[in-house]
């Protein structure tokens, strides 16, 4: 008789394998969306902290070029003088700045081409003929008015949506702010939550309250 012990080899089942095969896609599926949605906001996040930076470095440049803010020719509610402004007080110190004259040109499929948070059309800002609308080198979108300028983070790409990836700012002779400053927290949050409608506020949440962070309860 051999002395060597003789050792059973054993393996998995086919039943064995498919219970942990299905254990695997359940946790799978329970925890990827979070993942997903967690790598969104990262990515927003840091697109938007880019584009503030980059903004705001235009504006001190253009005050070395043209003087304070508090002596810029501001222009009125027409497209055309929007352009010659942002042409004058912003293109020269934006990296390849690109104009496009139309929604068509930007790379939109229409003039309103953004939404609210709760899905709603967006129809008090649309991408204005021959207006100041411009799109950088990265594919953020910009759209230059008297005192304030909305960010598409990804231009014309999914979601198009206020809050996660358009966002509205102001600036005065302080520079790039969020809009909705003048409001109180309980008033941002509300405009800015689950609950509400537009997320034009949602600029001021992040920076402003939630100080760059997502918070758990942001609306996605």
């Amino acid at each position: 008789m051999n002395l060597l012990s003789i050792k059973k080899k054993t393996a998995f089942t086919l039943a064995e394998v498919l219970i942990t095969l299905g254990i695997i896609g359940v946790v799978a599926a329970l925890t990827l969306p979070t993942l997903i949605q967690n790598h969104q906001k990262q990515v927003m996040l840091t697109q938007l902290k880019k584009a503030y930076s980059v903004l705001n470095q235009a504006f001190k440049l253009s005050e070395i070029e043209n003087g304070e803010y508090e002596y810029w020719e501001l222009p009125s509610g027409e497209a055309e003088e929007r352009h010659a402004f942002a042409e004058k007080y912003w293109v020269p110190f934006l990296n390849s700045a690109k104009y496009c004259s139309n929604y068509t040109e930007c790379g939109y499929k229409e003039e309103y081409p953004w939404n609210n948070l709760d899905g709603s059309r967006k129809n008090d800002y649309g991408i204005s003929e021959n207006g100041a609308n411009y799109i950088l080198p990265d594919g953020t979108y910009l759209r230059f008015s008297s005192g304030g300028v909305l960010i598409d983070l990804n231009s014309s790409k999914n979601p198009n949506i206020y809050g996660k990836d358009v966002f509205a700012f102001d600036y005065d002779k302080i520079g790039i702010k969020a809009i909705c400053l003048s409001m109180n927290t309980q008033q941002i949050l509300e405009r800015c939550s689950n609950s509400t409608k537009d997320g034009a506020c949602c600029s001021a949440r992040i920076i402003n309250l939630d100080s760059w962070q997502i918070a758990d309860d942001y609306p996605w």
